[in-house]
């Protein structure tokens, strides 16, 4: 007998799609954080230097702290804490890490079911999806949707 998920439909597409974005935040989350550590005292808009002082070390920590809050940080943050609880399911390090991976890959592509990993990761077609709705689940709450 199947289960019917605890999330709703609209809710459980809304988390899919920050996973399958997950890549692409992370990627922009690193380059922000390059840009914002590695900014010369050169203005922005090209402009000359005024004659007033900047605390350029204060300004990092504002634009830093408010990447921090970003939507951006706020996700990849939850998948991230999410992706550290499914792998310690299991007490080996390397299985907890093959069910982080598959689920991964389910998530970011519908068509990947269960069976494209079957025998690889150490669980049943049941636990599986029970550990992928947990997972989901998990970033929704964080997230606070």
């Amino acid at each position: 007998m199947r289960r019917k998920f605890t999330i709703d439909k609209a809710t459980r597409g809304i988390v899919l799609g920050y996973v399958q974005k997950y890549d692409e935040y992370k990627k922009w989350l690193v380059n922000a954080r390059e840009d914002i550590e590695y900014r010369g005292r050169r203005p922005i808009d090209g402009m000359p230097k005024g004659s007033f002082r900047t605390d350029s070390t204060g300004d990092k920590a504002v634009m830093l702290c408010e990447l921090e809050e970003s939507h951006r940080n706020r996700i990849v943050s939850a998948i991230d804490e999410a992706k550290l609880h499914i792998s310690t399911v299991f007490p080996s390090i390397e299985e907890g890490r093959k069910l982080t991976r598959a689920i991964m890959e389910s998530c970011k592509d519908s068509r990947c079911n269960f069976e494209a990993f079957a025998g690889l990761i150490p669980c049943e077609r049941s636990a599986f999806y029970e550990y992928k709705a947990r997972f989901i689940r998990e970033i929704k709450d964080s997230i606070g949707i």
